[in-house]
């Protein structure tokens, strides 16, 4: 399944860094683990541009590339690390 037809960049919401900084917390994992290993990787998503979404440091992305990075943190185990 590739990228939809109209995938250009949107506002971010604050409320999706929100959730993004939760799961971080959540599961414990920074962006470079994430994408460790995978090899579905969209062009444009690496370990800065999650740190960057989680800093609240970007204004626009792409919906596929937000939804990839939020589906990559909904996937993960709660750790311990969260207490």
């Amino acid at each position: 399944m590739g990228a939809p037809k109209n995938d250009k960049r949107i506002k971010i919401p604050e409320s999706f860094i929100q959730k993004l900084q939760e799961e971080k917390l959540r599961t414990g994992e920074a962006g470079s683990k994430l994408l460790r290993g995978r090899k579905d990787i969209p062009k444009g998503v690496n370990s800065s541009f999650i740190n960057n979404l989680l800093k609240g440091k970007l204004k626009t992305a792409k919906p596929s590339h937000m939804q990839y990075v939020e589906g990559l943190y909904a996937a993960l185990p709660t750790t311990d690390k969260e207490a």
